[in-house]
């Protein structure tokens, strides 16, 4: 991977570049290397799932229509998990599932795009591999979710991909400021781990728009990694050369690769750190002066969950 598409501070407002980066962060997780490498350049993920707390009913609309459903999977995630359907009020079968297997301890397939952020972490360590019980709220401390879900059991979600009707959207242009100067340095460790230090960052469901560069496009089996350029809803510039991920089935999906050269599209999509980029960082340590990769700002990519249509440039 190009170290050109690798560094951050590419972020533009009113003309000059914004970046700031403190050296320090507050919320630790401990991953895998091997979990890093094998997930980095794939967007979904497919596992058996413990369903342990959901919610009664999706949130309204207004405070984005998702249902959120905490548990475990600890031969694939290995830590504490929230899986969230989008607009689930669609789909009366899901929530029906859900409830059926809830608190029951068995394990339901369940597929969706994997987020790793740090919104929802609380303050202890998390260490992926570490023993969990079960969780008795939808919203233990957590940095991993499955968001959005695609599938659970035999039941098809890729058409909840869609704009959230009556929710307020994140404003592009302070939602990347965000991402851009969110604290973040790493550790490799001894034992095929690597330590992240990261900054709480929250600005779930932004509305902005895409101009992709198909030429360097990753094609996985499950979807797409797309370097776009990323734009405000007034065309104004706001980062460089940054994933958008997209499974594949969804109306996003198919909308990105269908765009002419001089249309965008704008998107609502939402954040996850990128594995594709700390892996790049983490073979390359000793390969830049001082180690300074190591304390390169947050590397995050932004999950496609829906579109508003193209705009031409």
């Amino acid at each position: 991977m190009a170290p050109h598409l690798v560094v951050r501070g590419l972020l533009s407002f009113s003309g000059a570049l914004a970046f700031s980066l403190p050296a320090v962060a507050d919320i630790e997780i401990q991953l895998k290397q091997s979990f890093i490498e094998e997930y980095k350049f794939k967007v979904t993920m497919s596992c058996d799932f413990i369903i342990d707390k959901a919610h009664a009913k999706p949130n309204a609309p207004s405070k984005d229509g998702d249902l959120h459903i905490a548990g475990r999977s600890p031969e694939k995630i290995g830590l504490a998990a929230v899986a969230e359907i989008m607009n689930a009020k669609s789909s009366p079968s899901a929530l029906d599932f859900i409830k059926a297997n809830t608190g029951t301890g068995r394990s339901v397939p369940m597929t969706g795009v994997w987020r790793l952020w740090s919104e929802h972490a609380g303050n202890e360590k998390h260490v992926q591999g570490k023993p969990l019980a079960a969780f008795n709220t939808t919203n233990p401390d957590h940095l991993f979710e499955l968001h959005p879900v695609t599938k659970v059991g035999s039941i098809d979600l890729l058409s909840t991909l869609v704009p959230i009707q009556g929710y307020d959207e994140k404003l592009a242009s302070s939602a990347f400021k965000r991402f851009e100067s969110t604290k973040f340095r790493m550790e490799v460790n001894t034992g095929g781990t690597v330590s992240l230090f990261v900054g709480a960052a929250g600005y779930n469901y932004v509305k902005f728009v895409v101009r992709p560069d198909r030429s360097k496009m990753i094609l996985a089996n499950d979807g797409f990694l797309m370097p776009c350029d990323f734009y405000g809803l007034d065309k104004q510039l706001l980062v460089k050369s940054t994933y958008v991920v997209a499974p594949k089935g969804s109306v996003t999906y198919d909308a990105m690769l269908k765009l002419k050269p001089n249309q965008g599209l704008t998107i609502l999509g939402t954040p996850r750190m990128s594995l594709a980029r700390l892996s790049w960082r983490i073979k390359n340590v000793s390969k830049v002066p001082k180690s300074e990769v190591l304390t390169w700002g947050l590397p995050y990519e932004m999950i496609a969950v829906g579109n508003y249509g193209t705009i031409d440039f």
